[in-house]
């Protein structure tokens, strides 16, 4: 192998992108930059679908503080999620039906902006396919902070 497929993989593996060393491990054990970095890219496109581009950047019918509630639930559950092995318990199961319920009732409340959001990131699918995984739980919650970091880079605000 390469000097600079060495460096890159050692690099890969000190910040949880690949989860084995290279030369020892099967294909489909090794996660790719861009396999990571897919909810990055789809998180993205949502906000740039969700607002419009104007004279000072995008503009958002959807607020940061919207956004940054649902977050702080998310990693409420994230925070007890991350101690788990490898299946989550009813209890954390329980605060994920609770936050699928929270994301609804804000949904409901302002159907102009956050239902749109909801339904183009789709939050509801998302939540429905973490079952018990902790995994996957992880996952949504790394897709979800990705979209509010792209709404306050493009211009999201109170």
């Amino acid at each position: 192998m390469c000097d600079w497929k060495k460096k890159l993989s050692n690099e890969a593996k000190k910040v949880g992108l690949i989860e084995n060393d290279y030369n020892n491990s099967r294909k489909s054990d090794v996660k790719t930059v861009e396999e990571k970095q897919d909810f990055i890219k789809e998180a993205e496109t949502v906000i740039h679908s969700i607002g419009s581009e104007g004279r000072y950047g995008y503009k958002f019918d959807i607020t940061t503080s919207k956004l940054r509630n649902i977050l702080t639930l998310i990693n409420q559950i994230y925070n007890e999620a991350i101690l788990q092995e490898d299946k989550l318990p009813e209890s954390t199961q329980d605060k994920i039906k609770y936050l699928k319920i929270r994301i609804i009732y804000e949904a409901g409340r302002d159907k102009k902006a956050m239902k749109g959001f909801v339904e183009k990131a789709k939050l509801l699918e998302k939540i429905d396919s973490i079952g018990s995984s902790k995994k996957r739980y992880i996952e949504f919650s790394r897709y979800f902070e990705a979209l509010v970091a792209y709404h306050r880079f493009l211009g999201g605000n109170d």
